[in-house]
């Protein structure tokens, strides 16, 4: 192929003044008589407005003379909702020319690295994103241009503070191309983004997709969800890459990527040459930049493990078999998991691709028997001890916090309830709860007046939950009052009236499942958010000041997350030699050389034991996760670890 000419910077539309010397009339003559010259001309390459991209990215590349021709195309984008078929012809015709494959690999490099620039957002580089949108939807798409829309999409819908998402506008564009393919695969892009997304607008934007996208469709959306995730070229578990003489094998191990050299023997190497050739560089950097997308995408699909507790997933063996079990990228999220075989009555462990019950014997399912993930509120005491003492004694440690899970039973007498007290009383800082709650996936968003607090739509299930507060836009710290249920979604509270509320429903119609999981949402805002937390913003007033000083001496009931801390430091007693006197609520009492003392196993306060005087300390527990003897079976909780290390040093006092 030729190198095409590149033309000096030019004011390409000049502008009309009454000193101009040309008129409109001539103007437009000239410009109709040497429309048949410019035919032939490189948009992308004439156009100074594009130098920016040509030299900082697509110089880059391997094939930019075939990129010059294929933004050529690209930059003459039509506008409207869908593509021209002309125009799609001719870019397929230039992309083939490089190949889709290569084509679409160098375009996730030219993306992922120049999407930072805010001109994409603006004027004709808008228009030619478009086309770059487009190209990856319509021109057989694939794991790789889904990822390049996915890209786009969270980038646009990135929340800039104070303005909204950086662009809709694109946002949606991606998402109406995505939908447009109508490919499975694009159907599990969907839902990984609304899985990680806790950004509302967002959210709501990918609820309208997912709901136009299954419109065809018979299929559960759920179970659509899991057949369309993509396999990102995956084959028993791994992923092989040519580089020149070389290739590169990456694997997730322990759900970390594992990244093998093997050179044209097969023989396993330490890293590749350090002298390569210009091209080999180029491509390594492609494949670096897929890897990423990899990596993104596997850590995204872990989000995913909760929602099948939250959403009360249920499967047949054959399905969770096929979609869940043997994908690639979901494996190594549930290995070390629990699952349930409801129709068995029985439980397996799922390890080394085997699935074994708590005496590590083989298990076997029919195809159809239905399968859902372990939950302690589904379980009584024995089983849940089994299972935690096969974690500790296998060493086990679990992706998800499963077996040592904090769990919210109710009794039958609640469950006829409409509404529950159980978390009402507490006092919770607004901005700290308004932050963690839309983190969680919840809707907590200022209003200056009008009702306003916590609430959540599970769209699979067709519920809100509303955790009701005294709103109060002035106040720093708002009371908690109930929980409750409705039907259907209820969150825009700001348009209710007062003679036309939703209708409640019994707590009996939530899933025990679900319900444990949204109580233990909430447990993490008292936990987090709790003004008890910050002593000195309590004593502003008598009332945050007596609720702090009964959430320190243990006056509320006993919390689920200090039951599972209780649970796991009885265990660690002989390991460490804790000098632990005995529990008691919510606290455990530890025996010093000359006093005793108190440690709040939710908050982790610890304060002297006849005194009550809060001890300010600040243990290190580096020292503490170090230690091979203290292998806790989860990973996600270092106010476990800080109680460990005040334990080890108030018993010394």
């Amino acid at each position: 192929m030729e190198p095409h000419p590149i033309k000096t910077s030019q004011n390409l539309h000049p502008e009309f003044t009454q000193e101009t010397d040309v008129s409109f009339i001539d103007f437009k003559k000239e410009k109709e008589n040497n429309k048949d010259k410019n035919a032939d001309r490189n948009v992308f390459l004439s156009d100074v407005n594009w130098e920016w991209f040509k030299v900082k990215y697509v110089d880059e590349l391997n094939s930019k003379d075939n990129w010059y021709d294929i933004m050529h195309v690209i930059c003459q984008c039509p506008k409207g909702k869908e593509p021209s078929s002309a125009w799609l012809s001719q870019l397929r015709a230039e992309i083939e020319k490089l190949g889709t494959e290569k084509c679409f690999n160098e375009l996730q490099v030219l993306v992922s690295e120049s999407l930072k620039e805010e001109s994409w957002f603006f004027g004709t580089y808008t228009q030619a994103l478009r086309g770059i949108i487009w190209s990856c939807a319509y021109i057989d798409p694939n794991d790789v241009s889904l990822s390049i829309l996915k890209t786009i999409a969270e980038y646009a819908y990135t929340k800039v503070r104070g303005s909204g998402p950086r662009s809709a506008a694109v946002g949606n564009l991606v998402l109406n191309a995505l939908v447009a393919t109508q490919k499975e695969e694009a159907f599990g892009v969907l839902n990984i983004m609304k899985d990680k997304t806790k950004y509302n607008s967002f959210a709501i934007a990918l609820d309208k997709s997912i709901d136009k996208f299954k419109e065809n469709s018979t299929i559960p959306e759920q179970l659509l969800a899991d057949r369309a995730i993509p396999v990102l070229g995956f084959k028993e578990g791994k992923r092989i890459f040519g580089i020149g003489d070389y290739k590169l094998i990456i694997t997730f191990q322990k759900r970390k990527l594992v990244k093998k050299y093997e050179d044209k023997e097969g023989c396993e190497v330490k890293k590749m040459p350090m002298e390569q050739s210009e091209e080999l560089a180029k491509t390594l950097k492609e494949i670096t930049e897929e890897i990423k997308k990899i990596n993104s995408v596997f850590s995204d699909l872990g989000k995913r493990i909760k929602t099948y507790w939250l959403y009360d997933r249920v499967w047949s063996f054959s399905d969770w078999d096929k979609y869940i079990k043997s994908h690639d990228l979901i494996y190594p999220h549930i290995e070390g998991l629990v699952w349930t075989n409801k129709t068995q009555q029985s439980d397996f462990i799922v390890l080394g691709n085997q699935l074994l019950d708590a005496d590590g014997k083989p298990t076997a399912s029919n195809p159809e028997d239905e399968i859902c993930l372990w939950h302690p509120v589904m379980n009584d005491e024995g089983n849940i001890s089994k299972w935690q003492n096969y974690l500790w004694e296998n060493n086990i440690v679990q992706s998800q916090r499963q077996v040592f899970r904090e769990s919210y039973p109710f009794s039958n007498t609640e469950l006829e309830l409409l509404r529950t007290p159980r978390f009402a009383h507490h006092f919770l800082e607004v901005q700290k709860l308004m932050a963690l709650a839309n983190k969680t996936g919840w809707i907590f968003t200022y209003m200056h007046i009008g009702w306003n607090w916590p609430r959540i739509y599970l769209k699979p299930l067709n519920i809100t939950a509303h955790l009701t507060c005294d709103y109060d836009h002035s106040s720093y710290a708002i009371p908690t009052k109930e929980l409750y249920f409705t039907q259907g979604n209820s969150t825009k509270i700001e348009t209710w009236e007062i003679d036309r509320l939703p209708e409640k429903i019994k707590l009996s119609e939530v899933p025990l499942v679900t319900l444990s999981e949204l109580c233990r949402d909430i447990d993490l805002f008292i936990a987090t958010t709790s003004i008890a937390n910050n002593v000195e913003l309590s004593k502003r007033r008598q009332q945050y000041d007596n609720y702090r000083l009964e959430y320190e001496k243990g006056l509320f009931s006993e919390d689920a997350n200090a039951k599972v801390r209780k649970q796991i430091i009885e265990k660690l007693i002989p390991v460490l030699k804790l000098n632990i006197e005995k529990f008691e609520g919510n606290f455990l009492i530890i025996k010093g050389k000359t006093n005793n003392y108190k440690i709040n196993l939710n908050s982790g306060f610890a304060q002297a034991g006849e005194t009550h005087k809060h001890l300010n300390l600040i243990p290190d527990v580096k020292k503490l996760k170090s230690d091979k003897k203290v292998r806790l079976p989860i990973e996600d909780d270092e106010t476990l670890y800080i109680i460990l290390a005040k334990i080890l040093y108030l018993q010394t006092l």
